[in-house]
Parts: C-alpha cells; sequence; structure tokens
C-alpha cells in the first residue's frame, strides 16, 4: 500500500463565471528513494475540471482523480484544479514503492499478485 501525505489547507481558492480554482503549494517529498513513484490522487473534482502541475496539464478530471507526477515535480511544486463550482474531496500525494503499481486516472490499485502480468 503506497503512503500518503494529506496535502490539506491552505489551499487558494478563487471562483469567477460557475468556475472554482483551487491552488496549493507544496514541496517534493524529501524521503523519496529511488524508484519510488509520487502519484496526486484527489477523492472527488466537481467536473469537469483540468488539472495542472507547475503549468503542466496533468488531465481532465470529473469525479475521482489520479495522476502519476514523479517526473514533473521540482522542490517546489504548484498545482491547480480549475472545476465547476463545489467542493473537492480529499487530496493527497501517494508515494508508491519500487515494483509497486502506479495506476493513474483511477482509485488506489494495488501491486499484481505474483505471476500476473507486470509482477
Amino acid at each position: 500500500m503506497p503512503h500518503s501525505i494529506r496535502l490539506g489547507p491552505p489551499w487558494e481558492v478563487s471562483a469567477a463565471g460557475g468556475r472554482t480554482t483551487h491552488r496549493r503549494r507544496f514541496g517534493r517529498p524529501r524521503t523519496l528513494g529511488p524508484g519510488e513513484r509520487v502519484r496526486l490522487a484527489c477523492d472527488s473534482v466537481p467536473g469537469p475540471a483540468t488539472v495542472t502541475l507547475n503549468g503542466r496539464p496533468l488531465g481532465a478530471a470529473a469525479g475521482p482523480f489520479a495522476a502519476d507526477l514523479t517526473d514533473l515535480l521540482a522542490p517546489r511544486n504548484e498545482v491547480v484544479i480549475d472545476a465547476a463550482d463545489g467542493p473537492l474531496g480529499e487530496v493527497r500525494l501517494e508515494i508508491y514503492g519500487p515494483g509497486e503499481r502506479v495506476v493513474s486516472g483511477t482509485p488506489r490499485v494495488p501491486p499484481p499478485l505474483p505471476g500476473e502480468p507486470g509482477a
């Protein structure tokens, strides 16, 4: 199972024209080891929405959202979720160890069992 870091307050929130922009800054996890991966996950995004990290698109969202962002992380980062009006669900970074499967766009997925593809 991945280790999670909750991205709680403070979020900068602004609203205009039926859209809400949620902006949060955070640092690269200090304990990230060799081969570990980082995934941004949100339990619920009022959609349709767009998600960016440091100005680079991570994808579109509506409902649960997740994206591997390991290769995009900088020492200091900013995630922006531009969504329909409504609250975000819990947002977190999930740290996956070497050999754990990271799947973007879906809820948490356990690593494959021995003998399965990708094991």
